[in-house]
Formats: structure tokens, sequence, C-alpha cells
């Protein structure tokens, strides 16, 4: 599974340019016009515009149509869309914005219609229609694709809830993958008789070096990611892999419900390989045996996060991917998503370190991990069809 995201991955960056444009290449003597187009990040009605309907009015017209592109999400883009169509007496109602000679218009529709109209226009006359209509807000076209209230809110950040990014990161630390990795943390420092104190400030870091790695590799996925979005044509790939994994994650999570109603968990699809198990097994037993107890466990943490990324990035890669067309300000939404990815760690690792057994922990765990993988097969299913929105 995780050799299909980097092959997918692989296959967007090496695209070639005139493949992911889908347009035809306009002749070096073709006449160029200008236009400001204001467009959000990774939005399929907006990119629509700019990959099939911009080209086939160049065709049409002979004239290319050069745009400069501005991202309505981003603080300056909007203040900047909303200081142009104050100048023009209008008011923002629904994006995307196309500004284009002595016109402006607003939504997906509209900005289709009036480029044409616009380039027909240059193409006989030589120049700009004039301004059309009386000077006041411009009333968004009839079926537009989105309200203006859900507009100023994804303008807001608030497209993808707090809550449910809470959600999404409480999930993911329920992930077998996690929390396995964390009793057997728990039984190794248990055999090593520590004293009670040093136990508990050992797990405390072992967990802060997950939170720390888990946050950190999070930016750095979603830096990419709002690469890949930011650039046009790539972004419809990348929503296709991404819906197109989460519906095989989905299905496979069914598929690992089933085994475990079954009694067969260990024979799940979606779990760490084998050699990474050992692997963070092994680093666990190895990094807890050096002194300074804290800072190794903190360390161990960290590398320990890196090796199961490849299981619990099934969950943060999806959510990272929708976070990439939606926001820019990642950080708080990240900080949530990561706390709540170690709440269930926190909570078991108290419930243990105040006297109960892990053995029965396991067993709890065990009796609801049906219900684990059901919520997770939904949660795919959500996104693989919440990313084209």
């Amino acid at each position: 599974m995780q050799r299909l995201v980097l092959v997918f991955l692989w296959f967007f960056v090496s695209m070639p340019p005139d493949y992911l444009l889908g347009a035809q290449k306009l002749s070096n003597e073709s006449m160029s016009v200008r236009g400001i187009y204001f467009t959000e990040t990774g939005c399929s009605h907006c990119d629509a515009f700019l990959l099939f309907e911009k080209p086939r009015i160049e065709t049409a017209t002979g004239l290319r149509l050069e745009l400069e592109l501005h991202d309505i999400l981003s603080p300056k883009g909007y203040e900047l869309c909303v200081a142009m169509l104050a100048e023009r007496g209008r008011s923002f109602t629904i994006f995307p914005v196309l500004f284009l000679g002595n016109n402006v218009y607003q939504g997906s529709r509209a900005v289709a219609a009036g480029a044409r109209v616009e380039l027909e226009y240059w193409l006989k006359y030589g120049q700009w229609r004039p301004a059309e209509g009386p000077e006041g807000p411009q009333k968004p076209p009839q079926g537009a694709s989105k309200t203006v209230l859900e507009d100023l809110s994804s303008l807001r950040g608030q497209t993808f809830s707090v809550f449910s990014i809470f959600l999404a990161g409480l999930l993911d630390g329920i992930n077998p993958c996690a929390f396995s990795t964390l009793l057997f943390f728990l039984s190794f420092i248990g055999l090593r008789r520590q004293d009670h104190k040093k136990r508990f400030w050992t797990g405390i870091s072992f967990i802060g070096g997950i939170f720390v790695a888990y946050f950190a590799l999070g930016f750095g996925i979603f830096s990419g990611l709002r690469y890949f979005f930011s650039r046009l044509g790539v972004s419809w790939f990348v929503k296709g892999a991404v819906s197109l994994l989460g519906g095989i994650l989905a299905v496979a999570s069914c598929y690992d419900a089933v085994l475990a109603l079954r009694g067969r968990a260990g024979e799940s699809i979606l779990q760490l390989p084998l050699f990474l198990k050992q692997a963070s097994h092994r680093l666990i037993r190895k990094g807890l045996s050096i002194p300074w107890y804290g800072l190794v466990a903190f360390g161990t943490g960290l590398l320990v996060s890196c090796i199961e990324l490849a299981c619990t990035g099934q969950v943060y890669f999806p959510t990272l991917a929708y976070l990439a067309q939606r926001s820019e300000r990642v950080f708080p939404l990240l900080l949530l998503y990561n706390l709540a990815f170690i709440t269930p760690l926190l909570v078991v690792f108290v419930v243990v370190h105040r006297g109960a057994a892990q053995e029965g922990v396991r067993r709890w765990y065990e009796g609801h991990l049906v219900l684990v993988r059901f919520l997770t097969a939904l949660f795919f299913g959500s996104l693989a069809v919440l990313v084209w929105q």
C-alpha cells in the first residue's frame, strides 16, 4: 500500500507538462491579452476553467489569454480581490473571480461565459468591452456551485471543521499499529523494573517524541501536497490518487473488520509489515537500554513514529491531502490533529501506570477492534468523496 502511494506521487511529478495542461499550445505568433484570476488552490471548478474552457476559447479566437493567478484563500489574495472589486463598486460574492478588461466575473459559469465574450469582442473590435451593468454588487449566477456563505466560510479556514480534525486524529490514535507499539513499550519498561517516577517520565518522553516527529512529518507532507495542488493540472491527479487510495483502504478496512470478527485479526491487510514491526521493537529494546532514560526515550519515540508512519500514515495522508486544498493556515489544525492522535496513547499509558493490567487493556482493545476497523473504513470512504468537494 505504501509503495502504491509512492508510485502515484512519482507519476505526478514526472508527468509531461503538456499532458497535465491537457490543452493545445497556441502559436507563438498569437496575440496575448491579460487578465487577473482569483482561484482556490485545489478547487475543481476553478481549475476546470484553466484546464478546459480557457484553451477552447483561445483556440476559437486565436488569442492567448495570459492570467495572473492569485489564491483567494490566502489573506493577501482575498484582500486584493476585495479591494479590486471595491474599486469597481462591487462586493465579493463567490469565487472564482476573473478581472478581464473593464469587467469582472464571479462564479465558474460567469467566468467561462465572460471570458469567451470578452475575447470575441477584442478579436472583432481590437479593444475591451465597455463596463457592463449598473455599478453595485454583482449577483452570483443561477446554478452556481457554491453559495456565498460557503465561500466565505472556506475563506476563513472553516471548511474542514475543528471537530472533524479532532475525530480524524483520534481515529488515527486508536490505530492497531500505534496501540500495539505502546503496549510493547510499556511491557519493556515494566520488565526493567524502574521506579515509579522513572517509568512515568520515560513513558511521557516516549509519547512526546512521537508527537514531535508526527507533527513535523505531517507539516512536511502538507507542504509537499500544497505545492502539488498549486500546480495546474497536477491537483486533479492528486485528487484522483487520494480518492482511489481512500476507496482501496475503505475496502481493505472492511475486510480487516471481517477478519477481526472471525478472530483472525493477525491476518489483517492494513498492518505494519513484519520487518518494520521487528525494527520498531528492536529500536525500543536497544534505545531504552542506554542511560539518560528521558532523552533516549524521546529519541526512541521520534524514530519509532517515523517507522510506523507506513501504517499510521494511512489515516494521516488522506487527511493532509484534504487539508492541503482547503487551508493555508494549517499549524493549529495539525497541532489539534496530533494532540488527538496522542490522546489514546496517553490514556492507555496513565491507566497502565496506575496499576491496570496490560493484558486486560489488550483484551478490551481487541474486543472493540471490529468497531475501529469499520469506523476507519467509513473515514476512508468519506474522504474519497470529500476530496472532490
